[in-house]
């Protein structure tokens, strides 16, 4: 795996800031493969030294028109994210949150049903 210049590594933090502002992604190691890719590692480069406006702005235009390269990218920022440390922990915390016990509106039967009779299939 390669190494990031430090400048790189401020970069790729304050984009993934304007992808999703509250994220602690413990390791950018993760997403050091993604930016590699010739678009990303030019979005990072223009990046440097904008206000967050601007780079908003910059990071919407290049969503626009390189959208292979940004899906790609925005994938693994997701998985970088929602793999953190801090996610996991907000993750179980929000699941043990939720009730334990059976609904009372939960019907059995209308899932047997709906399973039976492929009444749930999504229909285009």
């Amino acid at each position: 795996m390669t190494s990031m210049p430090a400048q790189d590594d401020e970069s790729l933090r304050f984009l993934v800031s304007l992808l999703i502002p509250t994220s602690r992604i413990d390791r950018l190691e993760d997403l050091m493969i993604a930016a590699e890719n010739p678009e990303v590692a030019a979005l990072l480069t223009s990046l440097k030294g904008l206000d967050r406006d601007a780079a908003t702005k910059l990071v919407a235009d290049f969503e626009r028109e390189q959208s292979a390269a940004f899906a790609a990218f925005y994938d693994a920022v997701l998985v970088a994210h929602y793999s953190s440390q801090a996610a996991q922990t907000n993750i179980r915390a929000l699941a043990d949150r939720g009730p334990r016990e059976v609904s009372g509106k939960f019907d059995p039967a209308l899932l047997r049903q709906v399973v039976a009779t492929q009444a749930g299939k999504r229909r285009l």
